[in-house]
């Protein structure tokens, strides 16, 4: 058997404005139940009319999908020189970005602001901007940053 939507409606409707409800319900369960009906994602009330109310309001509002998670960037591996070369990128994939052959942003986009731990670019001493040096990789969080 299908119910209207017009049917749930009322039935949350009464639910949610009934004496009992507004009484006895607290506010923790009447916020899952409202969360609910905004199509987040929350866990089952306690209270049995909150319970109601909550199914109710799962049948009403599909869930929101999340928000897509932010691209990776390619992490800074050096930077900036101290005579001024660009800060280098480990460039595995394409972020958005666009890199040249050494590591280099060439449109600017990216801060390249010193994050601690890494070498200046004109230490690079012979490494191509992925390899490993000091501990690196895994390389810090600052280094994902644009």
């Amino acid at each position: 058997m299908e119910v209207s939507r017009q049917t749930l409606e009322q039935i949350y409707g009464d639910i949610v404005n009934s004496v009992g409800y507004k009484t006895t319900v607290g506010p923790t369960d009447k916020s899952k139940v409202a969360r609910r009906r905004a199509g987040e994602r929350t866990e089952l009330p306690s209270a049995r009319l909150a319970r109601a109310a909550w199914r109710v309001a799962a049948l009403l509002s599909p869930l929101v999908p999340p928000p897509p998670p932010p691209p990776t960037l390619n992490p800074q591996t050096y930077n900036k020189g101290s005579s001024g070369q660009d800060a280098r990128y480990c460039v595995t994939k394409d972020d958005g970005y666009r890199y040249d052959s050494g590591g280099r942003e060439i449109d600017g986009r990216r801060s390249g602001k010193f994050v601690a731990g890494l070498k200046p670019a004109d230490e690079m001493d012979g490494r191509e901007p992925c390899d490993p040096y000091n501990g690196f990789p895994p390389w810090p969080k600052e280094s994902y940053d644009v």
